[in-house]
């Protein structure tokens, strides 16, 4: 006697049948598309590294430059036993012309004690009426700046208009530009502050400054004891973080990226600097006037770049917005997905049609043996290349005719090969490694090799795999998937040779 329930005897078996079929080809399909839609992603973020390294190669570009006006700046003052406040203003507007984004440059001496009544004789002698060297007190005025041994005055500026209440001041009365001003000159060196409010500048307006240092005599600067001997002064630009960003950064190469800078030299949450927000951007109502902390943003698809600033580690962060994402986004993972319903759909109707009427059999038949070919087509032809591999033995157990066409190799030739025989031979010592690390965390995504073709010559792939795990967990086996980048590498290199 039957155990089961009379109303589930009623249930046909061809019901039962098809909804298990359908239930399970529904879960295949997800999970492929899932996979096949981080694929997407990965591809993706290969694709923003490529823009925010752009973007940031941009700012790296426009500080050089900076630098490279303040190295002139400083030889024109080497070069010249006397220089006055009317040809510093001369080679100054020669030289930097209408370089956009910096502020102010100028001339800070080092001038001790006994000589303060005469630097600010001379100064108020030039023009300068009622010159004194000034600090701020507590309150945040300008006062004039009590005795200390030594100061370092604000005492050449261009342009003069609009940084007029810059001049006189004493870096040596403010602890982070005295900083930047003792490490200058103690290696020899550019150094930039922090982010500082500029005395110029109201209250939330933030910039920074970059330090070049002068020697009285350059033979005396080999040490450190040399150094301090000789410091005579030290060339100063003065730049604003949010002028900096928007010249070096056009708008049009961000209209569909969030850019974010900090800077990360101390220890803890870097410093907030500056946030540039594409139109229609989800940040715009996130973070509305205010940089967000770094916490706040490093989420989504984004990248980062370092950038070494006189001394100070600063870092672009660049986000992918939506928009972005979908210009950038591939049909692939829908198509996939789309396909895998309609072929669950047919599968299970087949297998209940097979269970109906052993007439239909060879229908059935028919109707699967074509969904198997559609998948090994589907295998066989896609567009990436794909490899199962035996972790053990290091033997490809399975590959898709796109890694035969690709490679110029004859499946048979590669099927029971070791994968590393596949690997040209600078990428062979990389794919070990690769291996190592995904026998330990059964996961590789996109990692930069290069597999040789049958002339020899190299094809640059990115390698993304999954783990097969035995009953007891055991990575035993990779599904790999190589996908030729070789005009994406061609088109970085255009780039950089574009940017040198």
């Amino acid at each position: 006697m039957s155990s089961n329930p009379p109303a589930l005897q009623r249930v046909p078996r061809s019901l039962v049948t098809g909804i298990l079929v359908l239930v399970i080809g529904m879960v295949l399909s997800v999970v492929y598309w899932r996979y096949a839609g981080e694929s997407d992603q990965a591809r993706i973020r290969a694709e923003l590294k490529i823009d925010a390294e752009h973007i940031a190669s941009g700012v790296d570009k426009w500080l050089e430059e900076a630098q490279e006006h303040l190295e002139a700046l400083a030889a024109f003052y080497r070069s010249n036993e006397k220089i006055t406040r009317e040809n510093f203003k001369t080679f100054a507007e020669l030289y930097l012309g209408d370089k956009s984004g910096i502020q102010a440059v100028e001339w800070i001496p080092r001038v001790p004690h006994l000589l303060r009544d005469q630097y600010e004789v001379m100064a108020r002698e030039d023009g300068i009426r009622g010159f004194e060297i000034r600090e701020r007190d507590v309150q945040g005025k300008m006062v004039r700046r009590a005795d200390v041994d030594e100061y370092f005055p604000v005492y050449f500026i261009y342009p003069v208009r609009g940084n007029e209440a810059a001049i006189g001041f004493d870096l040596g009365s403010h602890p982070v530009r005295k900083a930047a001003l003792e490490r200058a000159r103690d290696t020899g060196d550019f150094a930039a502050t922090e982010a500082i409010t500029l005395v110029q500048e109201k209250e939330g307006d933030r910039g920074f400054l970059i330090f070049k240092p002068i020697y009285e005599f350059w033979g005396a600067a080999g040490t450190l004891k040399g150094r301090r001997n000789a410091f005579v002064g030290a060339i100063l630009g003065v730049f604003r973080i949010s002028d900096v960003v928007s010249v070096a950064i056009p708008r049009s190469s961000t209209d569909r990226l969030d850019v974010f800078v900090y800077d990360e030299t101390q220890p803890g949450d870097p410093d907030a600097l500056h946030a540039q927000i594409a139109p229609g951007s989800r940040a715009l109502g996130q973070f509305p006037n205010v940089v967000p902390p770094r916490r706040k943003v490093a989420t989504g698809i984004y990248h980062e770049v370092p950038l070494d600033v006189a001394g100070r580690k600063w870092l672009v962060l660049v986000r992918a917005t939506p928009v972005y994402i979908m210009v950038h986004s591939s049909p692939y993972p829908k198509v996939v997905l789309l396909g895998s319903l309609i072929l669950t759909l047919v599968l299970a109707f087949c297998a209940a049609r097979m269970l109906i009427s052993s007439d239909h059999l060879k229908e059935i038949n028919t109707s699967l043996a074509e969904a198997q070919s559609r998948y090994m087509d589907l295998y066989e032809n896609a567009p990436v290349m794909y490899a199962t591999v035996d972790i053990e033995s290091g033997d490809v157990s399975h590959c898709n005719q796109t890694l035969v066409n690709r490679l110029g190799i004859r499946k048979e030739n590669i099927v029971g090969r070791s994968v590393f025989d596949l690997y040209h031979p600078d990428s062979v010592e990389g794919a070990r490694l690769v291996q190592e690390s995904f026998v330990n965390t059964g996961k590789t995504l996109d990692a930069e090799l290069q597999l040789m073709r049958h002339d020899g010559s190299a094809l640059d792939v990115n390698l993304t795999a999954s783990a097969v795990r035995d009953a007891m967990g055991n990575v035993v086996q990779s599904r790999s998937v190589f996908r030729d980048v070789t005009r994406q590498k061609k088109a970085e290199a255009e780039l950089l040779a574009l940017n040198e």
